[in-house]
């Protein structure tokens, strides 16, 4: 569970290595305060997002495919929600 604490950055200052250890080992997060004001917030790191253009292929090749049967199913329905957020739900018409 989560744990939220606010400090004044003097204290902040003070204990830095107590933080980042609270905060790396302890899941914790720290509003720093001056005054009343938080001035900034130290909080854990989420899981990495990014990916790399050169793990693309190896991605796509972990996707599921389509059975041939929806590959035009599939088609159509990109094709009509293409239309639908342009406001042409009927191009032909």
């Amino acid at each position: 569970m989560a744990i939220s604490k606010s400090i004044n950055a003097t204290e902040a200052a003070r204990n830095f290595s107590d933080v980042l250890n609270q905060v790396k080992y302890q899941d914790t997060s720290f509003e720093i305060m001056r005054g009343r004001d938080v001035i900034a917030r130290i909080v854990p790191i989420g899981p990495v997002r990014g990916l790399r253009v050169s793990e693309l292929n190896a991605l796509f090749a972990k996707l599921p495919r389509l059975a041939e049967d929806d590959v035009d199913v599939f088609e159509r329905d990109i094709e009509e929600s293409v239309m639908r957020l342009a406001g042409k739900e009927h191009e032909w018409d």
